[in-house]
């Protein structure tokens, strides 16, 4: 008789488990039975559907670390390209040119900062809102 009341227990749980009522412990406690001798033929299609979901787990936490790899890695890169920029612009076979106000500039100094008051233009949040650039740019084309 006790292996009936089991029975009913583990049916109950995997009811309550497909109602997603269960707890972590219950899901986990369910799993181990699904394992033993006593999960007859009746438990098949919740061990696919736990099944299937370990499978799904395990294919998250998979992209997961290759999007942190890639990442770690695009940060690299750009804490690179920030270390070498001073050593790339110290060479003067450089030939440094900006357009500012439709003037050209030469002087490597006078490019540079330039260089740096737009990208402080850029950087602050005393501008224009992204939403308001953004309509800028398209009505823009529109109107042409």
């Amino acid at each position: 008789m006790k292996a009936n009341v089991d029975i009913n227990y583990w049916r109950n749980l995997a009811e309550r488990y497909f109602e997603a009522e269960t707890t972590e412990a219950e899901e986990t406690a369910l799993r181990r039975f699904l394992a033993t001798e006593a999960a007859t033929a009746e438990f098949d299609d919740l061990r696919a559907v736990m099944g299937f979901a370990v499978v799904g787990r395990r294919r998250v936490a998979r992209r997961h670390r290759r999007r942190t790899a890639i990442r770690w890695a695009a940060a690299a890169a750009v804490v690179a390209v920030i270390v070498a920029m001073p050593f790339a612009m110290s060479n003067s076979n450089e030939v440094y040119v900006a357009y500012v106000g439709g003037e050209k500039i030469t002087d490597r100094d006078e490019v540079v900062n330039q260089m740096h008051s737009a990208m402080a233009q850029v950087l602050t949040d005393d501008g224009d809102s992204f939403e308001s650039q953004m309509d800028d740019i398209f009505n823009t084309l529109n109107n042409k």
